[in-house]
């Protein structure tokens, strides 16, 4: 009998697992983690549980689970935010392809290019118009440096020519009241939470950070069609677990994440906040990762963006 063969691996879980976010209570990556602790709690025999660790744009918790034993008890719900960490904070303890296994993406749900109400731009044209003739002037919010909001603005800044001042918030809730109280003119927010915001009239649709329209807001164009090509960003969670984390381990949270994301209830719960279940492999996974954090590095340099 070989060596492996006599010391056969612990059942995977063994006790409560740790899903680490680091974002806001009821914001999408919160939200994504508890609509899959539930179902991997009933299936795997063991609790999953979310906890948040806000602070630093997603690096907190992102930190907690690098440093965590590599053993599946501690996972990170993984965003666009961790992609922009390298080139935003050079001195970080840990590094997003080096330190984490992926699992897999878990959904993904467009950018939506919003207005206040107040503010007399009544199209993405006038929009820019009037950002040029106030250079730096107007602001805009997200949830925090390097998130999705953030990177997807720094996109539409660039493509259409315009100065914006940045103000980060801590999570995205703080910022969205602050831009319906009027002291912020403009954010990308993913469809989930502009889509109650639109439907009331609380705030305007510009655009869609996509090549094609969303079947939730038929009516509204993509940035491209409303003027400004070039820009494409999706707001995407995923888990990953820290590195050396065994592959079997990493093949049943994979496994069984597929099955739960295919299912038709919980794929109706996405669907109707506009985010589309994905399921896919490590491998893919690991690619995105790889792709995002290229991309929002160039971005980041070019730009010559600092953590706020």
């Amino acid at each position: 009998m070989s060596p492996c063969a006599a010391w056969p691996q612990a059942k995977y879980p063994s006790r409560t697992v740790r899903i680490i976010s680091g974002f806001t209570p009821g914001g999408a990556n919160d939200l994504l983690a508890r609509l899959v602790a539930e179902p991997l709690s009933a299936r795997l025999g063991q609790p999953f549980v979310v906890e948040n660790r806000v602070g630093g744009g997603g690096t907190i918790a992102a930190e907690v689970v690098a440093n965590a034993a590599p053993d599946g008890h501690t996972l990170l719900m993984l965003a666009v935010a961790h992609c922009a960490h390298r080139a935003l904070y050079p001195k970080l303890a840990y590094e997003v392809e080096r330190d984490f296994v992926p699992v897999s993406v878990v959904a993904t749900q467009p950018l939506v290019l919003v207005l206040n109400a107040q503010l007399p731009a009544k199209d993405l044209k006038e929009f820019v118009a009037l950002a040029k003739q106030q250079p730096g002037k107007l602001f805009f919010a997200s949830g925090g440096s390097g998130t999705s909001q953030h990177m997807g603005m720094e996109m539409f800044k660039a493509a259409a020519k315009v100065e914006l001042t940045h103000v980060p918030y801590k999570g995205l809730p703080a910022a969205v009241q602050d831009m319906l109280n009027g002291q912020i003119a403009t954010m990308m927010l993913p469809i989930s939470t502009a889509l109650p915001l639109l439907q009331t009239g609380k705030l305007r649709g510009l655009g869609i950070a996509r090549p094609a329209r969303s079947k939730l807001l038929p009516q509204l164009p993509t940035l491209a069609e409303a003027g400004v090509p070039g820009v494409q960003a999706d707001a995407w969670h995923g888990l990953v677990a820290p590195r050396a984390t065994p592959a079997n381990v990493i093949e049943t949270l994979r496994g069984n994440l597929a099955e739960i994301l295919a299912a038709p209830a919980l794929r109706a719960k996405l669907a109707a906040q506009g985010a589309e279940p994905v399921g896919n492999t490590p491998a893919e996974f690991a690619a995105l990762i790889h792709s995002e954090s290229e991309k929002y590095g160039t971005i980041i340099r070019a730009a010559g963006i600092k953590p706020d």
